[in-house]
């Protein structure tokens, strides 16, 4: 129990069309890529623009899983970038079949924040081409960033951040120097992107949730439930949230329905409940069908899977434990895929990430530095992790992925990072 009462109340107290051959891969199991260096033929931008283009697509190509850069001639694949004016032509080849695959040329602006996004777009256009995957380059993630306010020796403040999947391009969101924490896409997509969130904050005194926009990121609540309300979860169809309220008393895992329009359907109800228990972070299936959240039930907190009920909701429906070989574990996530519950699990003193293979009811150790390692969210294409490390005074976000679970650091600098978020899978 205090496990999670230091939890719940830490900030409180503290704080082309044509087909191409899939190469074979290497011994590392991932295929090798050469990037050209830059041709320059008479361009009006600066080369060293051009370079911190170069590193932006070899970021990519070295990091999404399925390929690994080389400097070898013999490569399995090569690209080229040939500059000319204010565009960017691309080749790729497949030294295999020896044949040349050309892309839309890329205009650019002149600033690496915006034509960086158009290299991540060309990164994850080549990747298709290659695998027939949807790369997550052009992706986003969410997170908190906490810092030390000068009004007093325990005042913090903590503000929703936003970056591209590598790290770069962070933007600060909520601002006012509240504490708001665990932000989570709402998996409702417009012509700009994934533009919605729910997010937790303390502005009220008592932790409650928030739905927001990044063009209107202060919000509006989202329930009227008394007591603490946190650690929100959302189904893929945005018509489930989960969340834990302590408003009985103590912290239950609660569920609130919606219509396909996004109405609610009555008031929120106590989907899972357990004498002298607390229960803790939820994670949906991709079909909405069950739920994965941690509870101390049984003594220690652990990872749990329920059938949510489609009509008649029982407080004590059958959870059946997933995380068996650490006892104590947090923050479940559930792959997009359906096949993978990643969690933390404190592992020889250490808190690591663990995945949980459902299909084969295997648990796998995917870290093993002597960081503590904290709530991993999956990325949209299922392969790859996003997670931060926790040491009490600096707070880090890393991506891994399971073909090369290689740990890269994302974010530098002030502030502790936390409560990462990767953007949801698009929908057909």
């Amino acid at each position: 129990m205090n496990f999670f009462r230091i939890i719940f109340f830490l900030p409180l107290i503290l704080f082309s069309t044509e087909e191409i051959s899939v190469a074979l891969k290497t011994k590392s199991g991932l295929a090798t890529i050469r990037v050209k260096e830059i041709q320059n033929n008479e361009t009006s931008h600066n080369l060293r623009h051009f370079k911190e283009l170069k590193k932006v697509l070899e970021f990519d190509f070295n990091h999404n899983g399925y390929t690994c850069l080389s400097n070898d001639k013999f490569s399995n694949y090569e690209i080229k970038l040939l500059l000319e004016k204010n565009k960017v032509l691309c080749t790729l080849k497949d030294n295999k079949l020896n044949k040349n695959f050309r892309f839309e040329p890329i205009y650019l602006s002149g600033s690496v924040d915006l034509d960086r996004k158009k290299i991540h777009k060309l990164s994850d256009s080549i990747l298709k081409k290659i695998f027939g995957v949807k790369g997550i380059s052009s992706t986003k993630i969410l997170y908190s960033v906490r810092k030390k306010i000068p009004k007093g020796p325990n005042d913090w403040s903590s503000e929703i951040w936003i970056s591209d999947y590598d790290g770069q391009n962070a933007k600060q969101i909520t601002s006012g120097g509240n504490y708001n924490v665990c932000p989570t896409f709402i998996p409702i997509r417009n012509i700009e992107g994934y533009q919605n969130f729910l997010y937790v904050s303390y502005r009220k005194g008592q932790p409650k949730i928030f739905r927001a926009s990044f063009n209107s990121p202060s919000g509006k609540q989202l329930f009227s439930l008394p007591g603490n309300q946190l650690l929100p979860s959302i189904s893929n169809d945005s018509q489930m949230v989960a969340f834990v309220c302590d408003a009985d008393g103590r912290p239950d895992l609660f569920l609130q329905k919606y219509t396909p329009l996004g109405e609610p359907i009555g008031k929120p109800i106590q989907l899972f409940s357990s004498p002298r228990a607390t229960q803790a972070t939820s994670s949906f299936s991709p079909d909405g069908s069950k739920l994965a959240f941690l509870s101390d039930k049984d003594g220690s907190p652990r990872v749990y899977v329920i059938d949510i009920p489609y009509q008649r909701i029982q407080t004590r429906p059958k959870a059946t434990l997933i995380s068996k070989r650490n006892r104590q574990n947090s923050a479940p996530c559930w792959s997009y895929d359906g096949k993978k519950i990643a969690y933390s699990a404190q592992t020889n003193g250490v808190k690591q990430i663990w995945v949980y293979n459902i299909e084969k009811d295997e648990e796998r150790q995917l870290t093993f530095s002597a960081e503590n390692k904290e709530n991993p969210r999956w990325a949209p294409n299922s392969l790859h992790l996003v997670y931060n490390t926790e040491d009490g005074i600096y707070s880090e976000l890393y991506i891994i992925n399971l073909n090369h679970p290689n740990p890269v650091q994302i974010t530098f600098g002030s502030g502790q990072k936390r409560f990462p978020c990767w953007e949801p899978k698009l929908k057909k």
